[in-house]
């Protein structure tokens, strides 16, 4: 367990976060959605984000606000820097492998389904490119409906699976995540295509896919759980298939899914 940066409490920041640091996180992060849901002003806006992280920060579950609210160039090369992402890493390393497995069976399962929709897309886009008879192009569609929900029968156990063990850990990712960006371990290109600088941001890169999922995860559930009792009864239910979002290359991006039912 490592601890790093005292804040004006004398207690460190931890990765992974303290069970005590983790009902905190949730409770600020649930101020803040509350506070920033409807009709606020920028500044009202910056409130609610200073808030959250000197909140955070007094608590000693972070290690510093200022790197959260202001612009500050990374500093990814500190030894706090390489200790945090080594602690990091040991903390994400084990779900993210079994949560990147389950990513690869599903493209295992799935891959078949998909090359048959892509194929009757094609015999769609023909048809209508053509003028072809809307009674053929009914039934290629209701052909691909069919097929889809053949693949969504056997990817949801998948991704269940999946989002089991994002959920699990969701809210201490997040917060090792903030951590991280407390410190100045990592920037906001996160995600990019760019080399990673520095051992934290080799770190999220690795764990990226557990850590986006976890992400997703906690503002969901928070804004389930917060969202107004009228808006709560009419919305429909939430069901995230982000193993199904689409790269640059049109393909999947990987290990990205979580299903809410």
């Amino acid at each position: 367990m490592l601890q790093l940066g005292f804040t004006s409490v004398s207690r460190a920041a931890e990765i992974p976060p303290t069970a005590e640091c983790v009902s905190t996180y949730k409770t600020l992060y649930a101020a803040y959605i509350d506070e920033t849901w409807d009709g606020v002003t920028d500044k009202q806006e910056r409130q609610a984000e200073r808030r959250f992280a000197q909140g955070l920060a007094d608590t000693g579950c972070i290690s510093d606000a200022e790197p959260l609210l202001k612009e500050m160039p990374p500093k990814p090369f500190t030894a706090e820097c390489s200790a945090a992402a080594a602690a990091a890493d040991d903390f994400w390393s084990g779900p993210s492998e079994r949560f990147n497995a389950l990513y690869r069976s599903y493209r295992r399962v799935i891959r078949p389904y998909n090359r048959r929709v892509s194929k009757i897309n094609s015999r769609i886009g023909r048809l209508r490119e053509r003028g072809g008879e809307r009674r053929k192009v009914k039934r290629l569609v209701r052909q691909k409906r069919s097929i889809r929900k053949a693949g969504s029968r056997r990817t949801t156990p998948i991704e269940k699976k999946a989002m089991r063990i994002a959920a699990e850990i969701a809210y201490p990712v997040n917060l090792a995540l903030v951590e991280l960006f407390s410190l100045r371990c990592v920037g906001g290109d996160l995600y990019g295509n760019g080399k990673p600088k520095g051992p934290a941001s080799r770190t999220v890169r690795r764990n990226s896919s557990l850590i986006f999922s976890s992400s997703v995860l906690v503002y969901v559930r928070t804004v389930r759980e917060h969202a107004d009792e009228a808006s709560a009864s009419s919305a429909s239910p939430v069901r995230l298939r982000l193993l199904e979002m689409k790269g640059d290359d049109g393909g999947p991006i990987p290990g990205q899914s979580i299903v809410l039912p």
